[in-house]
């Protein structure tokens, strides 16, 4: 009985404080001030590295010159026969291929 007594008397103690809430008055100088203050700051600049000019172009020729060394060494590698005919029929029996002919 107690506890709910008390439980009682806080939430009448909030509903009055909601109650005899003060209106706070804003600063009327506050957005005068705010402009200023964005006035006065310099406008980010966007810093890029002086050498990222040089970088940039050649991280992408690296990256093709990678591409065209990779498939060069693809097509013209002779793999060995067994293990090409091998992987074909993993693969034909993993996707559940129909097909006899292989063409390379």
């Amino acid at each position: 009985m107690k506890k709910d007594l008390r439980i009682m008397e806080e939430v009448e103690k909030t509903l009055e404080a909601y109650d005899n809430d003060t209106v706070l008055e804003a600063n009327p100088f506050l957005y005068t001030r705010l402009k200023a203050a964005m006035e006065g700051k310099e406008p980010a600049r966007k810093r890029s590295l002086p050498f990222s000019v040089v970088i940039n172009p050649a991280l992408i020729i690296l990256l093709l010159l990678i591409n065209v060394l990779t498939i060069f060494y693809v097509y013209t590698k002779e793999a060995d026969a067994s293990l090409r005919a091998r992987l074909v029929t993993e693969m034909k029996s993993e996707f559940q291929i129909e097909q006899t002919e292989t063409n390379f």
